[in-house]
């Protein structure tokens, strides 16, 4: 069989897409296209009639009923009622809030139900993808100044040039198929990538000062307004540099549009309270996890309005 595969863009739907080219290639089947998307605005609105190439596998991503196969980990994956309602697991789907990562639930369930054997590099970065997608890190300082070849390599991979989405997806299907044959030790090492982490790493150092400058604590929220400013790194800052601060809620500008991204401290979770992040982004079209969630806006009004909103509630409830 042949299919297309699309999957999140980010490094648990990537290496969820290296777990499916893998287990294809062995029984001899084959991918045509690989296909990062992500929560755009609107997507949610017109999801239903979404353009996807057929016959389609769709991991790491909310649920669609033409997917031929589907799998998915996010609490937020039905959107529909309907669909939810008439969803079962199969051979070719399966839904479980339980794994840590998309990726880790496809590896499982391709094992479970077809036998298949994953090499020892591919184990590793689903045992990674569980780490960064459960935010397991050791502590803030870990993920903040890229501790270890994966999360370096994570950095190559969130600097992508993804303005020209022809030229993006020739470059994500290359590297889904060097991560399923190389160790990522040894990707790391190649002249181009290792010039681009090198590169990261300065960038990082400038941007910990430049998020220091910018950021404002609010009570046991830190926020940052990242529209205007080249801050590289996650929400992890927030923690790295305010260890004491419950949450973080930060905006950004992404392929023309503006983001909005909340997450809680995982080295100091708020006690007694029980706020599902992810849900409350789904008031606002987004999703996400029980500690970490997000939308999208067309305007920096909108998006601002959100953030002031969600500041607000963490605030007072958390």
């Amino acid at each position: 069989m042949k299919y297309h595969i699309y999957f999140h863009d980010d490094f648990d739907g990537v290496v969820s897409a290296v777990v499916f080219w893998d287990f294809f290639r062995k029984r001899g089947d084959k991918l045509l296209s690989f296909n990062p998307i992500n929560y755009e605005p609107n997507l949610k609105k017109n999801w239903a009639d979404f353009k996807f190439k057929t016959p389609f596998i769709l991991v790491d991503f909310m649920y669609h009923p033409k997917a031929v196969w589907w799998f998915d980990h996010h609490e937020t994956s039905f959107i529909n009622p309907d669909w939810k309602k008439k969803y079962k697991d199969d051979d070719t789907h399966a839904f479980n809030p339980s794994f840590k990562s998309g990726c880790g639930l496809t590896l499982a369930y391709l094992k479970k139900k077809y036998k298949y054997k994953a090499p020892r590099h591919i184990e590793y970065l689903v045992k990674w993808g569980d780490i960064i997608d459960s935010a397991g890190y050791k502590n803030a300082k870990q993920v903040v100044e890229r501790k270890g070849p994966v999360l370096q390599w994570m950095s190559f991979l969130n600097s992508l040039d993804r303005t020209n989405q022809k030229t993006y997806q020739a470059r994500i299907a290359g590297i889904i198929k060097q991560l399923a044959t190389k160790p990522i030790r040894e990707i790391i090492n190649q002249p181009v990538i290792a010039k681009k982490i090198k590169e990261n790493m300065v960038d990082i150092k400038i941007s910990v000062m430049a998020f220091k400058n910018s950021a404002i604590l609010k009570n046991k929220v830190v926020f940052i307004d990242k529209t205007n400013n080249e801050i590289s790194g996650s929400h992890f800052l927030a923690f790295y540099l305010y260890p004491k601060s419950f949450y973080s809620v930060s905006i950004s500008k992404y392929s023309g549009y503006y983001h909005i991204s909340a997450g809680d401290n995982p080295w100091n979770r708020a006690r007694g309270h029980d706020i599902n992040i992810g849900e409350i982004m789904t008031k606002y079209g987004g999703g996400g996890h029980k500690g970490i969630g997000g939308t999208e806006k067309r305007s920096k009004d909108e998006i601002l309005k959100v953030a002031d909103e969600v500041v607000k509630y963490l605030n007072a409830n958390g």
